[in-house]
């Protein structure tokens, strides 16, 4: 009976204490099935489009603003891609995309955002991402998907005259 308290009280502790904030995301309603219109879309609503390979993933130190615009450290995850192929924006053999993972080490809390999408350190994707001045980041709705699920979407890019880089990454 004490060993179930003291575990309830520490789960509660741990809750209190150690906050981590979610920000749902939803994507519009309906999926179009004519690709060539999915493909269109998605590439006019990125700034970049690329396929390439995840080859890190790691915090990198920000400085983020509070309601009062008083600057508060925090750290940004960001995964970095060798690219083989781009369709869209500036061609770079490297890339970095952020997230809208932080997390405030001094502060004790994280802030995710299911509206990124996810990867994985060693796997390829087809990636379309919105930003600027090299601050960039592919949303959970943008068409970015694993390399092997996106044949149909790569057909149709092709008529976008994709500038190939390291085959070897194929």
């Amino acid at each position: 009976m004490k060993k179930t308290i003291f575990l309830s009280l520490c789960s509660l502790a741990l809750l209190i204490f150690s906050q981590i904030e979610v920000f749902a995301c939803g994507c519009p309603r309906g999926r179009n099935e004519d690709i060539t219109m999915v493909v269109t879309q998605h590439f006019s609503n990125a700034s970049i489009v690329f396929s390439g390979k995840v080859i890190a993933e790691e915090f990198v130190p920000v400085i983020k603003k509070d309601a009062s615009g008083k600057g508060i450290k925090a750290e940004n995850l960001v995964y970095k891609f060798i690219v083989d192929s781009w369709w869209k924006g500036k061609s770079k053999d490297e890339i970095i995309l952020n997230t809208s993972h932080f997390r405030y080490p001094d502060l004790g809390y994280g802030q995710v955002s299911s509206c990124d999408s996810s990867f994985e350190v060693g796997k390829k994707y087809l990636v379309y991402a919105v930003g600027s001045k090299g601050k960039f980041i592919a949303h959970s709705c943008s068409g970015t998907t694993q390399i092997e699920n996106a044949e149909k979407n790569i057909q149709e890019l092709q008529k976008f005259k994709a500038v190939k880089k390291k085959s070897f990454l194929r």
